[in-house]
């Protein structure tokens, strides 16, 4: 309610493009000095008795910034006057700011050890990018140096490969580094179709169940049918989020109501790819359900931004 109130001072900020980059990466690099390694992951800073996870609240000011930034340089981008045989690029100026937040997320991924922000971060630029630009050749440059930045980091440091390794392989040390995701596994095929019963499980049997695994609890307790009725209830939410975005036509409140709800599915396609390991463990969390107060406040304004927006063309 509070968001909704004063969306019309926070959507000014639409206006200032470069001072909201500017404080994403600030609050991303605050990690870097200050944070504190909690789960393998050091993406949390500890103030007294509050943690924080600065990246729930860096990701809202990277979907602010995208919209505002590729609204506003949209025809340069689309358009490039400089060319390399098949590769045509505009004026590097243009490009340096979203170069900027790739390269945040490998950087994200390499010292913090936090590949669900990392893959999250580039994924809302990727898909905003394209979405505003319409051109294929943005997405391709950034898989490509996303995908050799990766394979470098994997070369190069050892908890990039202890995580693939247990990505690939976790029945190799099922009851030390891979335990987690062993567990999770058995989870959902104790719970089956129809699940065990609400209370009825065992989720404490996985370490950390009430923030990355929750997923797994809910799966065992209420089986498939539970699981296909939260991934329905995430769906209505990400397309409610895009007919918002389709009825806007100021092009910023656009992009920032389609970067909103794309980040809600991206996030939550993320967190339960690693808890099924469809993909490497991330370590980020399921929006309004795992246990985490920066997760369940950055939700919640994300909400109460589309509703704000959504309501602009009433």
């Amino acid at each position: 309610m509070i968001i909704v109130t004063v969306s019309d001072r926070l959507l000014e900020l639409l206006d200032y493009p470069y001072v909201l980059g500017f404080g994403a990466l600030i609050i991303i690099c605050s990690v870097l000095i200050f944070g504190t390694d909690i789960g393998g992951n050091r993406n949390w800073i500890i103030l007294g008795p509050i943690q924080v996870q600065p990246s729930e609240f860096a990701k809202l000011l990277i979907i602010a910034f995208l919209s505002s930034f590729l609204s506003e340089n949209k025809n340069v981008l689309v358009l490039p006057s400089r060319g390399w045989k098949f590769i045509h690029l505009p004026p590097f100026r243009f490009l340096a700011p979203l170069l900027l937040i790739w390269s945040a997320s490998i950087l994200m991924f390499v010292s913090l050890r936090d590949l669900g922000s990392a893959l999250l971060f580039f994924g809302i630029v990727v898909i905003m990018t394209y979405v505003a630009t319409g051109k294929k050749l943005y997405v391709a440059i950034a898989l490509f140096f996303f995908s050799l930045s990766s394979y470098i980091s994997y070369l190069l440091f050892a908890h990039v490969q202890t995580r693939v390794a247990i990505w690939l392989h976790p029945w190799d040390d099922p009851m030390g580094s891979a335990y987690q995701i062993v567990q999770s596994l058995f989870a959902f095929g104790y719970g089956g179709v129809f699940g065990t019963g609400y209370t009825s499980g065992f989720p404490r049997l996985i370490p950390e169940v009430h923030t990355d695994f929750i997923f797994a609890a809910i799966g065992e307790e209420f089986g498939l049918i539970g699981v296909t009725f939260l991934l329905l209830a995430y769906l209505l939410l990400f397309m409610r989020g895009i007919k918002a975005a389709l009825l806007l036509t100021n092009e910023k409140y656009k992009l920032m109501a389609f970067g909103l709800a794309i980040t809600l599915l991206l996030q939550t396609f993320i967190i339960l790819a690693g808890v099924t390991k469809l993909l490497p463990l991330t370590g980020i969390t399921l929006p309004f359900i795992s246990y985490g107060g920066s997760s369940m406040v950055s939700s919640f304004i994300s909400l109460g931004l589309l509703y704000a927006l959504s309501s602009k063309e009433r």
